[in-house]
């Protein structure tokens, strides 16, 4: 088998995602306890130029692209942050939101950036630009 089909059939069992699973909390975890993870092997998502996850809390599905720039473990533990950000209070979004306001940019939102500092938080490989010490003390209190 040549490179390109080795990656385009890779697929990620089941240890793999529980391993990621593991790292963060068992209340977040449970958001995610029937939910189907997919992964396909494109840059992006098939039909989907723009994005690298996608979740639906009513299908209870998470799809996840084999992304350039970012690990599946990143992506998937992003689309995590999703689910946990829905289920934020609104005491704790107004306490991101005044910890975020001066990352505002045209690029990222607020949940977005919730997101990726989520993902980096539990990732095994992790972004310097998403490391900072308030962002992660308030994620390690919810």
């Amino acid at each position: 088998m040549n490179f390109r089909l080795f990656i385009e059939n890779f697929e990620y069992s089941a240890s793999d995602v529980n391993k990621t699973l593991e790292k963060i909390p068992k209340s977040h975890q449970k958001l995610v306890a029937d939910f189907k993870i997919e992964f396909e092997p494109y840059n992006t998502l098939k039909n989907d130029s723009k994005h690298i996850g996608f979740y639906d809390e009513d299908k209870k599905l998470i799809k996840i692209s084999a992304p350039w720039n970012y690990s599946r473990e990143y992506a998937l533990l992003h689309e995590i942050g999703h689910l946990v950000w829905n289920k934020l209070p609104n005491e704790k979004i107004d306490i991101w939101l005044k910890l975020t306001k001066d990352k505002k940019n045209k690029k990222e939102n607020q949940v977005e950036l919730f997101c990726q500092f989520y993902a980096n938080k539990y990732a095994k490989n992790k972004l310097e630009k998403y490391k900072n010490k308030n962002l992660i003390n308030f994620l390690e209190k919810i």
